[in-house]
């Protein structure tokens, strides 16, 4: 058995991954997804997000999608977020913490992808895990360190 705590102290960061597909370059429209699943995603409508969808091309084999991207979530762990784990119970308590701290989620991804024209709404809701959670801790701090995390994930994946 592996204490969490020693686990952590060695570790410098801990990556996660999950496939989304990937929109058809030939075929993208916008249209207006259901609010229900804005809502679910968002929780209000944002302003800088487009919707698209694939409309289905011989490129794409009339599917409206072409390939896979991943989803990534990274966390790097500071000497204060590890000092706080020690005092943690659980995982939710850690993950809010880690958001805190800047992690770079699946849910903020999911957004970026949404932005560059990658993927659909409707791939973000089946792929990323508690949304509903995700959206609530990200909104108490989204705003103000959103660019700072996704400014570490470019640095991260610009130097390696």
């Amino acid at each position: 058995e592996v204490d969490p705590v020693t686990f952590l102290s060695y570790t410098t960061g801990i990556l996660g991954q999950r496939l989304v597909r990937k929109l058809c370059p030939h075929c993208i429209e916008e249209y207006d997804p259901d609010p229900g699943m804005i809502s679910h995603y968002f929780g209000t409508m944002p302003d800088d997000v487009p919707f698209l969808r694939g409309r289905g091309c011989s490129m794409c084999n009339y599917e409206g999608y072409k390939g896979r991207t991943v989803l990534a979530e990274l966390w790097t762990i500071t000497e204060e977020e590890l000092s706080k784990v020690n005092n943690i119970g659980n995982a939710y308590e850690v993950r809010t913490n880690a958001i805190a701290g800047g992690l770079y989620s699946f849910y903020l991804d999911g957004i970026k992808k949404l932005q560059n024209r990658e993927t659909t709404l409707e791939q973000l809701v089946k792929t990323v895990p508690n949304i509903e959670k995700e959206r609530d801790m990200h909104k108490s701090r989204m705003y103000r360190k959103t660019a700072s995390a996704i400014q570490r994930l470019e640095r991260y994946r610009v130097g390696r």
